[in-house]
């Protein structure tokens, strides 16, 4: 393909609802080049739920907690014992897939096998 096509791919992950650890995972996604489209649940009684994020940057993800703090949000992912996916963005494969190895070293990547 050119070079304007994106690579795409969901991850899976798994960690604590807290502001902080959700800054770390998501800013260690978009340091490392990562473009973080969306954040999907499986709910038990409403199937797939699916939240709208775009974040490219830091500032994306400052935004985006300042967000959930002013309006007392909880993350979806409090309905699911933290386990949730990302549709994740990048320029290439390498990209996406040091970006599942720095998530599985920092103890957030869920293996789904």
């Amino acid at each position: 393909g050119n070079s304007g096509d994106k690579v795409s791919r969901t991850i899976a992950v798994k960690h604590a609802a807290s502001p902080q650890i959700i800054k770390e995972e998501l800013d260690l996604i978009v340091d490392n080049g990562g473009f973080v489209r969306d954040v999907i649940v499986e709910h038990p009684l409403y199937g797939e739920i699916r939240g709208l994020l775009m974040l490219k940057s830091r500032k994306d993800v400052a935004e985006y907690l300042e967000r959930m703090q002013t309006h007392d949000a909880e993350p979806l992912s409090v309905l699911t014992e933290g386990v949730h996916l990302h549709t994740i963005e990048a320029d290439d494969d390498e990209t996406i897939k040091h970006i599942e190895e720095e998530l599985a070293k920092a103890g957030y990547a869920l293996d789904l096998e």
